[in-house]
């Protein structure tokens, strides 16, 4: 099984977060339909537990932070609205 992490930094889109994590766990459910293992441990990784999005108008809440995560096969930087002044 592959270990994914989805970074959940502030600023990120909130499309660019759901969209790997569901494509990543309906993987998973076709898998496991199929009588097969899971494929993939997905996991919402923040540098909070909790970052607001969208102004705050949503609030991801991580499973993991970057201090606590442990190993991870792959990383997905999801697209950010980050303004560099």
């Amino acid at each position: 099984m592959k270990h994914v992490s989805i970074l959940v930094p502030k600023g990120a889109i909130m499309g660019s977060i759901e969209g790997p994590y569901k494509l990543l766990t309906e993987v998973n459910d076709l898998a496991v339909s199929m009588g097969r293992q899971p494929l993939f441990s997905v996991h919402l990784v923040g540098i909070e537990k909790q970052t607001p999005l969208s102004n705050g108008l949503f609030t991801v809440t991580t499973e993991w932070t970057v201090y606590n995560m442990d190993k991870t096969d792959l990383v997905i930087v999801p697209a950010s609205l980050l303004r560099v002044n």
